[in-house]
């Protein structure tokens, strides 16, 4: 008797405990409309939980991973979520389960298919958990179309949602699925495919994601340019390389020397800048001497060479840097400096004395010692870690 009563005692310690007080509803803190912005904020690495724009908790500091998924189109938000090692699942805003906390790991739903891992392996199953496709790849991306890439011994290939194949895995790369068309590489260069999974074209030397319905690509040394997504020639340069078109204008650069060009391959900025981003907000950062500043349309600066390094604007805020140097590709060349955020007048709105700082979901994240705080666009302390 004092056997079995040892066996069953030992045999409730070996189980995890529950990932929740299962009746198939989240319990948030407070009212959180279902597409509003929320954000993680952990009390250590395995208590994590949720606040909102304001900084106030929603969710409570329970989980030991949360990630917010970006909004999605006519539906609430999504978060997955992990409470017991190993024990991964997936709600939304409205507080219902959309995947019951069971599988090692879960990505996002996507037209009835989660992407979810089991016994180290990838695999999908339908918005009320039946198995669609077995795990067997290693990495399974989310069916934002109605096809997705997956990947299985080195290579990448696309399934459908019934986990069909398409395309054989026979790919180094599959990215930028959008639209009806996805861009591969392989031994031959990159090209396009359709979402039968046919090549519409290949042999080029790079393709870029599509932007405002075009791609910059390069067939040949020194002659870039932009293709539709039939793969036609909308323009083609003879600069050595080209940005993607945000606003309706995309950077180019010669010898060394970046501007803008329009739509209709027309040069709208010289190329007499070191380097720029993306338009946004009618303004781009641009530099000149290693110093970065900020111009409009017309090229001309609204905000002097002052930073060190500087970001596109988001919601009216940008991230920058001072006191690094860095190379041609934007990464530090010895000390990395400090980052904070500034507003359209280029005023310093978070002071520059972070590791790293993004903007998100209308707030400033900034990240030191691992930690993170939460600042308004305003620049205010709403949270911290």
């Amino acid at each position: 008797m004092r056997l079995a009563l040892l066996a069953a005692f030992l045999f409730c310690l070996a189980m995890p405990a529950p990932a929740e007080d299962w009746d198939g509803v989240v319990k948030f803190l407070k009212p959180v409309t279902p597409d509003a912005p929320v954000h993680v904020l952990c009390k250590d690495e395995r208590a994590c939980g949720l606040i909102n724009s304001a900084g106030e908790l929603v969710l409570d500091q329970v989980y030991r991973r949360l990630t917010v998924s970006p909004p999605i189109p006519g539906g609430p938000r999504q978060v997955i979520a992990e409470r017991v090692a190993g024990r991964t699942g997936l709600f939304d805003l409205t507080g219902k389960w959309l995947l019951r906390p069971k599988y090692e790991n879960a990505s996002f739903l996507y037209n009835d298919r989660i992407a979810i891992r089991k016994d180290g392996a990838w695999g999908y199953v339908s918005g009320d958990d039946r198995i669609i496709v077995k795990p067997v790849y290693e990495i399974a991306t989310d069916f934002i179309a109605p096809v997705t890439s997956v990947y299985v011994n080195g290579k990448w290939g696309l399934i459908d949602t019934d986990g069909r194949v398409v395309a054989e895995p026979k790919y180094s790369v599959i990215k930028g699925l959008a639209d009806g068309v996805a861009i591969f590489a392989s031994d031959q260069g990159y090209g396009l495919l359709d979402m039968t999974g046919k090549e519409i074209l290949a042999g080029f030397t790079t393709i870029e994601p599509f932007s405002e319905s075009l791609a910059m690509a390069l067939k040949e040394l020194n002659q870039v340019g932009f293709i539709d997504r039939a793969g036609k020639w909308v323009f083609r340069t003879k600069f050595q390389s080209a940005g993607n078109f945000h606003e309706g204008l995309a950077s180019v650069t010669n010898n060394d020397r970046t501007g803008f060009v329009a739509k209709d391959g027309r040069v709208t900025i010289p190329l007499k800048f070191d380097d720029a981003h993306d338009f946004s907000g009618g303004v781009a950062p641009a530099a000149v001497n290693r110093k970065w500043g900020v111009i409009d349309r017309k090229g001309r600066w609204t905000i002097k060479p002052r930073f060190d390094y500087l970001w596109p604007f988001t919601s009216g805020v940008a991230v920058a840097n001072r006191g690094a140097s860095f190379d041609e590709f934007g990464m530090p060349e010895n000390d990395a400096g400090t980052w904070g955020a500034i507003g359209m007048s280029g005023d310093w709105i978070v002071k520059p004395q972070f590791d790293a700082v993004d903007v998100s979901d209308g707030l400033i994240v900034a990240w030191k010692d691992k930690k993170r705080r939460y600042f308004d666009l305003d620049g205010r302390l709403v949270a911290s870690e």
